[in-house]
């Protein structure tokens, strides 16, 4: 694995987001939200979207076209548009892995989510298999003219360097503070990788100036999983974002499938910056 430096500015200079469409209000909402990451970052947005049919392409490249040429002139960016045939849980991820995406901005109707759209749980699914940061906002979003919290749930994945990668790239861009947050459960020992995953986060932290705080609380919320508190805490410090590994780890993969969808499809329209086990090469 490269180091977190070299990888994040590998990450700067591809210069490109892209951003999946499906053509619903809450798409212009996601190109809106996108467009200030294009702005901050001096990147240009790809609109993407995957027709059902090979049939449909050249129907839709114009319509993408149109919304494509109207973002460029509304927030003054760089923005272009792409349409292929397949399935989004394949397309996407094979437009990312061709190496020109920094960053991915993508929506989710929520749970109730009409079929052949970016469904609730659904989007789960296909945020696993991107190998950039992804911003995951829903249709309860408000807009965010900047990313100045972010909630970063410390976790004991092995590939956590991950989404550390993430929160330092949205940290750097928006000069975020981010609060490393912990729950402690009653009687239950903290794993040995979360205390590593820890100590890691504060130490690069540290090293590229990133504003941070540590705060570990007591459990509150009687649940299996962490999302609730964690959506409870996000809440009271305004969070414009909480961050979280896409992937489950060993330590609590019986609950943590559930949790994540909990936080995706989260009603109080919190962004969440997501990061697979995958590495972009």
């Amino acid at each position: 694995a490269l180091p977190l430096l070299v990888q994040l500015i590998r990450l700067m200079t591809l210069k490109k987001i892209l951003v999946p469409v499906d053509f619903t209000r809450l798409s212009d909402k996601v190109i809106e939200q996108a467009s200030i990451f294009s702005i901050t970052a001096n990147a240009d947005l790809v609109l993407f979207h995957c027709a059902e049919k090979s049939a449909d392409v050249d129907s839709v490249k114009v319509k993408l076209a149109t919304k494509a040429i109207n973002a460029s002139k509304k927030y003054n960016i760089s923005c272009n548009s792409k349409v292929v045939a397949g399935s989004i849980f394949s397309r996407i991820p094979a437009e990312v892995e061709s190496g020109e995406y920094f960053m991915v901005v993508i929506g989710t109707h929520g749970v109730k989510g009409l079929k052949q759209k970016l469904l609730g749980a659904d989007i789960l699914k296909l945020i696993v298999k991107l190998p950039v940061p992804v911003l995951v906002v829903q249709s309860t979003s408000p807009f965010r003219h900047s990313f100045d919290k972010i909630v970063l749930p410390v976790a004991t994945h092995l590939a956590y360097e991950n989404i550390l990668q993430a929160v330092i790239l949205l940290a750097k861009l928006f000069g975020s503070e981010v609060q490393i947050y912990s729950i402690e459960r009653p009687g239950s020992k903290v794993p040995d990788q979360l205390k590593k995953n820890l100590q890691r986060s504060i130490s690069l932290f540290e090293e590229n100036d990133i504003r941070y705080q540590q705060i570990n609380e007591k459990q509150t919320v009687a649940s299996v999983g962490f999302a609730s508190q964690t959506l409870k805490y996000a809440q009271k410090f305004n969070a414009d974002a909480i961050a979280m590994m896409s992937v489950s780890s060993e330590e609590y993969h019986y609950f943590a499938k559930q949790d994540k969808e909990n936080l995706l499809t989260n009603r109080n329209g919190i962004p969440i910056l997501c990061a697979s086990n995958l590495e972009n090469d």
